[in-house]
């Protein structure tokens, strides 16, 4: 590695804070992931606990589940919407992470990190060939549809029964 004028620091040095920014951005895709994991159980348990109060000795569905159906609405939409949000920010923190990485592959070029990275993911996709297109994060997001549709449901059959 070449340095210009005026410039100081060894290679070594840049390496380490490479790696440094590396591991920090991986520690904070880490902490989105959790913070969505934390936030979904909450919002579905919340949810569950409400559509456990809805027995079958309790139907027909009357007026009395509109605010019911409205919470589970809202409980749906928002963890949809923060489940999303919580992926961008993951996904960020990965590409700086996998950017700071590429740049020690530079550095280091018999390392080889990019084509370490190239043949486990090949190997990954080579065992897991359907799974490997469906992203999880939209999995997450169809667990919080599906709470805000069974509000939609629970309303549309409230405002029946209503009628």
């Amino acid at each position: 590695l070449s340095y210009s004028e005026g410039r100081s620091g060894t290679m070594k040095d840049e390496a380490e804070l490479y790696w440094r920014m590396y591991l920090e951005n991986c520690t904070q895709g880490r902490h989105h992931e959790t913070q969505r994991a934390a936030v979904t159980t909450i919002l579905v348990s919340v949810a569950a606990a409400g559509l456990a109060f809805m027995r079958p000795t309790n139907l027909p569905i009357s007026s009395t589940y509109i605010p019911l159906a409205v919470l589970l609405i809202g409980i749906g939409v928002f963890g949809a919407i923060f489940a999303r949000k919580e992926y961008e920010r993951f996904a960020l923190h990965m590409r700086r992470a996998a950017a700071y990485r590429n740049e020690i592959d530079k550095l280091y070029p018999g390392l080889n990190l990019r084509g370490l990275k190239r043949g486990a993911d090949h190997d990954h996709a080579t065992h897991f060939p359907r799974l490997g297109d469906l992203s999880l994060n939209w999995l997450w997001v169809a667990l919080h549809g599906l709470v805000a549709l069974m509000g939609a449901v629970v309303l549309l059959l409230a405002v029946c029964q209503v009628t």
